[in-house]
């Protein structure tokens, strides 16, 4: 049976007298987070960040619809409606390497990405050195990723919606 996640907006949720919570809107159910592999050091990774099958649910007038925040700690990466939906292949470093730097990098391909024109729109973003034209970019936060890169050429950035979560 497949997983769901119950998501409720802060507005919809009422505080009751003597402690507790109650839902007072809509709310909606979306699937859950891929399978998470925990590694020695107890970080929990996705096994896999596969892109989300619809993508109404994401974009508005071609913007980001929602804020975007790290898959693992609760960091703001974007605010919402800053980023323009933009559709290229383009691989990236998976985030948990399962072999030797030694034996290659593995890359996962992806294709979904909000992009913005200047590194400055984000809230928080870590920027790696270059690594030939492009620099990749992490949660300024803990440090994990890559959620995206930066185009050296132009100075684009582009957010993976596989590697961000929307609040």
């Amino acid at each position: 049976m497949e997983g769901y996640i119950l998501m409720i907006k802060e507005s919809d949720v009422k505080n009751v007298p003597g402690g507790g919570a109650e839902v007072t809107g809509g709310h909606e159910s979306l699937p859950a987070p891929a399978a998470v592999d925990e590694d020695k050091d107890g970080a929990n990774f996705p096994e896999s960040t596969a892109e989300p099958a619809e993508i109404s649910d994401s974009v508005l007038d071609g913007k980001n619809m929602w804020a975007l925040n790290c898959i693992f700690c609760p960091s703001k990466i974007m605010p919402a409606k800053v980023a323009s939906y933009h559709v290229e292949e383009r691989a990236l470093p998976k985030m948990k390497q399962k072999k030797a730097l030694s034996e290659g990098l593995e890359v996962e391909p992806l294709s979904r990405w909000f992009m913005v024109s200047d590194v400055m729109m984000f809230d928080n973003i870590g920027v790696s050195n270059a690594v030939g034209d492009i620099k990749y970019l992490t949660c300024a936060d803990c440090e994990m990723g890559p959620v995206g890169w930066t185009d050296l050429s132009n100075k684009k950035c582009y957010i993976a919606l596989a590697r961000v979560r929307e609040t």
